[in-house]
């Protein structure tokens, strides 16, 4: 059964920097191409975040953060950047997407610049308060180490920000045709734990390659586990793919042939590649 979104993308951004320019151009850009978008302004603003508005999160298939240079010192944007994450880590379908506006990703993982400065400022204000300070910290990590896009003025990678824009609106565009999430189990009974102990293993974040190995008597559930972990990390990079039965596949070349192109298309998301041969394969893939 296929799930049901009230909204394509839910936008969440820090009014004083983005309102008047990027943000409302990226959502102009969005409603024009047809993508369901909710704009987070609509609704009125407390000291909480509403039920009303967490409900709007959890029905949205994309939550794209605009991170800006500014954004820490907002408590209501951090307060609903936790929220964010809490609905992704309970809800993996539900997919974080950030954006670096004129801001560099590694100052919001690790808290430096601005964000440091923000965030030590709360600290001084919430003294009886360390752990809302804390959820605010992790969920700035968490968000900005999923797979997003980074803009700075000036930068060769884009020809102008309505570039980058498009750029964006291309991406959802694609990815609501592309995005499913792997059956995993009927009842997957007592699977949480080993979950978060793969994913811990994994640390994503860090720049480094890493390989986890996991192993067992046959149907103990390793192949349940893994399609578990890859729909909660899948979406932390900019392409991704799972290959099963990849023992039976590598005895005959049509096997082969088969997992190089699923890891083509998969990864690059166009469905258009075509190996031939095994030894093309392998200079395609390389």
């Amino acid at each position: 059964m296929t799930r049901r979104w009230n909204y394509d993308v839910f936008l969440s951004f820090r009014g004083e920097d983005t309102r008047e320019g990027f943000t409302s151009h990226l959502y102009k850009a969005l409603c024009d191409k047809g993508i369901n978008t909710f704009i987070d302004d609509k609704l009125h603003r407390g000291e909480r975040i509403s039920k009303e508005l967490i409900q709007v999160i959890k029905s949205s298939s994309i939550l794209v953060i605009v991170f800006s240079e500014n954004y820490a010192e907002s408590k209501w944007c951090l307060d609903e950047l936790a929220k964010i994450v809490k609905c992704n880590k309970k809800d993996p379908e539900v997919q974080i997407r950030p954006v670096f506006y004129n801001i560099d990703p590694p100052e919001i993982r690790n808290q430096k610049g601005n964000f440091g400065k923000s965030l030590a400022k709360h600290e001084k204000k919430l003294k009886n308060n360390k752990n809302k300070v804390q959820r605010w910290r992790d969920a700035l990590r968490k968000a900005a180490i999923a797979s997003g896009w980074h803009y700075k003025k000036g930068c060769a990678t884009y020809k102008s920000e309505s570039d980058f824009i498009q750029n964006i609106v291309e991406e959802i565009a694609n990815a609501k045709v592309n995005l499913t999430q792997l059956y995993v189990a009927e009842y997957p009974v007592g699977i949480n734990s080993r979950v978060e102990d793969i994913e811990s293993l994994l640390d994503i974040g860090l720049d480094e390659f890493c390989v986890v190995g996991i192993h067992g008597l046959l149907g103990v559930g390793k192949t349940t586990i893994t399609k578990a972990v890859y729909n909660i990390i899948a979406n932390c990079f900019d392409g991704s793919c799972l290959l099963e039965n990849v023992r039976e596949n590598l005895g005959i070349d049509a096997g082969i042939i088969k997992l190089q192109e699923q890891l083509l298309n998969d990864i690059l998301g166009n469905g258009n590649w075509r190996v031939g041969s095994k030894f093309r394969g392998i200079i395609l893939v390389k």
